[in-house]
């Protein structure tokens, strides 16, 4: 596993060699009503435009029938790929981080961002010490298949995390 820093595009602001990224879960959820999306294309555009490169997401922010992932693919198609680095994380839906339930939330997160990979994926919560080890073991795989860059892990402990990053 990489530091942040050695995979997402930094931030152009400023002294441009900042890691500085923008946390979307505002935009539909948890903090309020959703957005409207002219709002919310516009909010992206500024960020964008003030040198900010790397967006976080996640499958989870939904709202009201307004998905986070689908605002950030809409906005996604005006901007070069090139230019910008994306985040997603999987929501361990039951427990299960098996091959199949990982790679068929990340699909998901792909047609909603409209992308054919993302920078970072990575485990939104770790429940269990083999449910962690189940998805290092899922995401090296899905990074050999080209589909994710970088993977990472939220909310685990450092015991928890050496014996998983043990498998990658």
């Amino acid at each position: 596993m990489k530091l942040f820093s050695k995979f997402a595009l930094p931030s152009t602001a400023g002294n441009g060699k900042s890691g500085l990224g923008f946390g979307s879960m505002g935009i539909t959820s948890f903090y309020g009503d959703p957005m409207p999306e002219d709002k919310a294309m516009e909010l992206l555009q500024t960020i964008y435009d003030k040198g900010c490169r790397h967006f976080d997401t996640a499958e989870v922010y939904t709202a009201e029938g307004t998905h986070n992932e689908l605002v950030l693919g809409r906005f996604f198609k005006k901007i070069p790929r090139d230019s910008f680095t994306v985040a997603t994380k999987f929501w361990p839906k039951d427990g299960a981080y098996d091959y199949e339930t990982v790679k068929a939330s990340l699909t998901g997160s792909l047609d909603r961002l409209q992308l054919e990979y993302v920078d970072l994926y990575y485990a939104h919560r770790v429940m269990s010490l083999e449910g962690g080890m189940d998805f290092a073991r899922t995401a090296k795989r899905l990074k050999e298949e080209g589909l994710i860059k970088e993977v990472g892990l939220s909310e685990v402990g450092g015991k928890w995390l050496k014996q998983i990053n043990n498998i990658y």
